[in-house]
């Protein structure tokens, strides 16, 4: 009882209590853009996915006050978030089909909740641009979505956000090997963890491991290896990964190539070269 209430008294005095909150992204070069510089881009409600967005039904004698509502609706940018990084719909459509990322984020701004609706609102004068833009159809009530609404001053492009962890799809790839090491470096230099995300037995997504316990685990068994002068091909390298890691090789390449200037091997360099040129055939 004592939290609610500081809670609703922080929420009073203007004061976040900082949601943990998640953005589910494919892996480019705007989504080491998020990384870097900790910010997320906002738009205006005609550039989001939904077609029916801010939508509402007015008569033909309230055409002025239907186009007085498209211009407060475009007085405000948008940032979608949702409260989860569970669901899988929202990997399959906002991270690239699970090959993407999931950043899990705090901010400092009123994060608005999501009213799912099953008709839409009829205009009326004390119609707000907000209310419009905070609900949706009950068709998006998957996404479980919270919204940050700033009102535009022309210059609004991002919002500042911090950055808590960084959750990697079920089948990521190292379609580049620039997004891998950037964003393990990103991750290092600023503390982030990252995760691997697996498949329970009751088929739901979890978090599953540090990947920092993984590539330390990885690295071990390459160096019990090496001490048994085992013989190294591409199988050899991919069976350790799979057990140690995950069936993706998204961070394969660049955790090998540390390993080797620690520790020079000529076997495990072939297997790695052969590896990275049947990788790139595929692609």
């Amino acid at each position: 009882m004592y939290f609610k209430i500081i809670k609703k008294k922080r929420r009073q005095m203007g004061q976040n209590p900082k949601n943990k909150l998640y953005k589910f992204r494919a892996l480019n070069k705007y989504t080491l853009d998020i990384l870097e510089k900790n910010r997320l881009y906002v738009s205006d409600f005609e550039k989001l996915n939904d077609s029916m967005e801010g939508l509402f039904f007015y008569c033909s004698k309230q055409e002025k006050l239907s186009d007085k509502m498209r211009e407060e609706k475009l007085e405000y940018k948008i940032c979608s978030l949702s409260t989860t990084n569970k669901e899988p719909l929202l990997w399959a459509h906002y991270a690239d089909n699970f090959k993407g990322i999931c950043i899990k984020v705090q901010t400092n701004y009123n994060e608005e909740n999501i009213d799912y609706v099953s008709k839409q609102t009829f205009l009326n004068n004390s119609t707000s641009a907000k209310k419009l833009l905070t609900q949706k159809t009950f068709h998006w009530k998957y996404e479980k979505e919270k919204r940050v609404l700033i009102k535009d001053n022309k210059n609004s492009k991002y919002i500042d956000i911090e950055i808590i962890a960084i959750y990697c799809g079920l089948r990521i790839e190292a379609l580049e090997k620039k997004y891998s090491e950037k964003l393990l470096n990103i991750a290092r230099e600023k503390k982030i963890k990252v995760y691997q995300t697996e498949i329970s037995e009751k088929l739901n997504i979890i978090n599953g491991k540090d990947i920092k316990i993984l590539e330390n685990n990885f690295k071990k068994k390459l160096r019990i290896k090496l001490n048994e002068n085992s013989t190294f091909n591409v199988e050899t390298l991919k069976n350790i990964y799979r057990k140690e890691v995950a069936k993706n090789y998204f961070f394969l390449e660049i955790w090998c190539e540390e390993f080797l200037e620690e520790t020079s091997n000529a076997d495990l360099s072939n297997s790695l070269n052969s590896f990275i040129s049947k990788n790139n055939r595929k692609q």
